[in-house]
């Protein structure tokens, strides 16, 4: 068109779609990148990761936007990218036993594994000496390029330790907040038998299942301490649902031969920890499915206990004395016996 006597040429793009998926990936010590599609396919993408496009490798979480550059279309999507970790703790940890995957330590203090086995990486801030037992199997001490200090501190890798590297000058990242669930507004205590039902939820205090109750579907809500004997159990979650059911407990117990059986997503926050005695709690077929937060008072797992799941319990212990937990674990301390195993996966 023409203005005052001078021609304008205006060129108008087409507003094209941009989908971000592989949003959340597992750290492995190489580049993560999401993955880009548009619509119509192909067209060329520039992605940034907090204002960066080289992709990155260390576990938090990034400000992804992804921008078409093309002469005929134009479009963008932005989203968080997460590179996730199988053990995240602000404190050392105490290994004896196995982790399948990584572990971060938030804060500079001595470390040790006591004959314990870790597939893949510690990671550490500043500028810790690591030593090494002449028994332990070790690839090498690795530098970021985080801040040197703290210094003054070590990590030791003792007796037949397995270990990939020690990646030194790894600038903390944050644990995830927890915040301490409400009280229960029901003031009914209930203990079942076998054969035994509830008939009103919404008045529902504390539950106790005695011996071969079975499986007690609660509906999502706030409730007070659970605890479950042999052959008992609570199954959480709404099949097929796509968002999470949100359940609110004060305490949670499951003893010897009971479980949690998840059958959807659940978000369980529990004030006052959670303790296993020989029992199983979420589903092996998909970890994510439970996100279990802890407030305070930690997480137990005794005798060849199993949980699935992702836990967070950033003021508090992960203890595995015996069993294992698949998924992962934020804490404020993680502590892994001879018998007991963090893996990011299910065998």
């Amino acid at each position: 068109f023409t203005v005052n006597g001078t021609s304008l040429q205006v060129t108008v793009k087409i507003l094209a779609t941009v989908t971000l998926s592989d949003l959340s990936q597992a750290y492995d010590g190489t580049p993560k990148s999401v993955t880009v599609t548009t619509d119509p396919a192909g067209l060329n993408v520039v992605v940034t990761y907090n204002g960066d496009t080289t992709a990155p490798t260390l576990p938090g979480t990034y400000a992804v936007v992804a921008t078409i550059v093309d002469p005929i279309y134009t479009g963008s999507a932005s989203a968080n990218f997460v590179i996730t970790i199988t053990s995240l703790t602000n404190h050392a940890p105490t290994l004896s036993g196995d982790i399948d995957g990584s572990a971060q330590m938030l804060t500079g203090e001595n470390a040790a594994l006591n004959g314990a086995m870790v597939s893949g990486d510690f990671l550490v801030p500043g500028t810790p000496t690591v030593t090494v037992s002449n028994q332990a199997t070790y690839g090498s001490t690795l530098d970021g390029t985080g801040s040197t200090s703290p210094t003054g501190y070590t990590v030791s890798i003792n007796g037949k330790s397995i270990l990939r590297h020690v990646i030194r000058r790894i600038d903390p990242i944050a644990l995830p907040a927890v915040q301490a669930p409400p009280p229960p507004t029901g003031t009914v205590d209930v203990t079942l038998s076998a054969g035994q039902t509830i008939s009103d939820f919404s008045t529902l205090r504390n539950l106790t299942l005695n011996s071969n109750v079975g499986q007690i579907a609660v509906p999502p809500g706030t409730y007070g301490t659970f605890t479950a004997g042999s052959g008992s159990g609570f199954t959480l979650g709404v099949a097929g649902a796509t968002t999470p059911a949100v359940y609110n407990l004060q305490g949670l117990t499951l003893n010897k031969g009971a479980s949690v059986q998840i059958v959807g997503p659940v978000i369980l926050t529990v004030a006052n920890g959670v303790t296993l005695n020989s029992a199983t709690m979420g589903t092996n077929t998909h970890l994510d499915w439970l996100a279990l937060q802890i407030a305070g008072g930690g997480v137990t797992l005794n005798s060849g206990s199993v949980l699935c799941g992702i836990v967070a319990a950033p003021t508090s212990t992960a203890l595995i004395n015996s069993g294992a937990i698949y998924g992962r674990v934020s804490a404020d301390s993680l502590t892994i016996y001879s018998n007991g195993v963090l893996s990011e996966t299910f065998p």
